[in-house]
């Protein structure tokens, strides 16, 4: 992955094909109905932090701080939310047209002939995920890059099933955060590389049955 990092435009078209291999390989999304209460939309954000910064031409992983105001604050999480089903099947229609990112996504159009209802979710869900991300931080629906499904993830903790979609801030330089969300983080893809950044961390709990 490393090989990719110096070049965006190189590191983009790599993403994108990766994903859409990973999803040929795999029923992303389950043939069952959709829980719309359940469901949530999230952006798996990437891309620059700009001129404000020392290395700003690093490629990022954009991520927000939980603001005190809502639950578990502090958290770093995806911009996104819950699916709202009226309004954000609406938004989908508006935000696949040929014009828009996911119109543009070259394997969008193989996907609409021959998987229509996984293209349907994945519209839902990509729109849920920019209607979102403009309420959080402000992001410009036009102005990121659609670049692929990644695996829905179920919560253990919540009744709520995550579905990411990988998306590149194309233009974009600031955010301006809502209420939900103390700050934007920009993690560099290098430092996520990097095994001497990563902690094991384990958890004693002391029970009545081995007093430990």
């Amino acid at each position: 992955m490393e090989q990719f990092l110096a070049d965006d435009k190189t590191l983009i078209q790599h993403i994108i094909q990766q994903l859409n291999v990973q999803a040929g390989q795999n029923n992303i999304f389950s043939d069952q109905p959709l829980d719309s209460e359940a469901a949530a939309g999230v952006l798996l954000l990437l891309g620059n932090r700009g001129n404000r910064h020392q290395n700003d031409s690093d490629p990022c992983l954009i991520l927000n701080k939980r603001s005190l105001k809502v639950r578990q604050p502090g958290d770093l999480c995806f911009p996104g939310g819950s699916v709202n089903p009226r309004l954000d099947s609406q938004l989908a229609k508006l935000f696949s047209l040929p014009v828009t990112s996911l119109g543009r996504w070259k394997y969008w159009p193989r996907w609409k002939q021959t998987h229509p209802p996984t293209a349907r979710s994945l519209s839902l869900f990509w729109a849920t995920g920019l209607r979102e991300s403009f309420e959080e931080m402000r992001l410009n629906p036009f102005g990121v890059k659609f670049l692929g499904p990644l695996p829905p993830q179920p919560l253990e903790m919540f009744r709520r099933v995550i579905y990411p979609m990988a998306a590149w801030v194309q233009r974009q330089k600031r955010f301006f955060p809502n209420w939900e969300v103390d700050k934007i983080v920009y993690i560099p893809l290098k430092d996520l590389l990097e095994a001497a950044n990563y902690r094991r961390y384990r958890l004693y709990l002391t029970t009545e049955e081995n007093g430990q």
